[in-house]
């Protein structure tokens, strides 16, 4: 309807020709032998307007695989799971508290299982876990802002003769058009 957008959508997409690297440790050898996939949806609301709040809802489930010379692997960069988040709320006239929420899953990595010493180097070594085989801790944000419509722009010299309008009789001051927002975010 006029007020309320839905929609879905899918995707998948190949890539061939990727560049990897054929090399052993420490020789690097790249070659455009690569492949990958990626493929999900994404469901997202959005409240176009409304005479209280507007904003929009979405959610997407992705997979990404890449496959190199030890086989198809999930790597760094998939988030599987994102969801986002906006909303302006109206609390007065011409006042608005609007926030954003982001969270997505946490980055891939190679967890190291343990380290020990080699007898004839002396050098420390690690024992690696499974290859991109753990997840840091999924991202969370929220930002939080309150707007207004006017700008006040106080110059911090005092008693500049610049402006009739002055702050505690003291600072400089003048309105502008526009308006002003504070906010806190994590």
């Amino acid at each position: 309807n006029d007020a309320l957008l839905l929609k879905l959508e899918g995707f998948y997409k190949d890539y061939d020709y990727l560049s990897i690297d054929t090399g052993s440790y420490p020789e690097e050898t790249y070659q455009n032998g690569g492949e990958g996939q990626s493929k999900g949806i994404e469901v997202m609301a959005h409240k176009i307007s409304g005479s209280n709040y507007e904003g929009w809802l979405t959610y997407t489930y992705s997979e990404t695989k890449r496959k190199d010379i030890e086989g198809w692997y999930t790597p760094e960069f998939d988030m599987t799971h994102m969801v986002n988040l906006y909303g302006d709320f109206k609390v007065g006239e011409s006042k608005h508290l609007i926030t954003a929420v982001k969270y997505s899953t946490g980055t891939l990595y190679t967890p190291v299982l343990s380290t020990q010493t080699n007898a004839n180097t002396g050098m420390l070594e690690y024992v690696e876990g499974d290859r991109l085989s753990d997840r840091l801790a999924d991202y969370f944000r929220i930002d939080l802002w309150y707007q207004w419509e006017s700008v006040n722009l106080v110059l911090p010299i005092p008693f500049l003769p610049l402006s009739k309008t002055k702050v505690w009789g003291v600072f400089p001051a003048w309105n502008l058009k526009g308006s002003s927002r504070v906010g806190v975010y994590n």
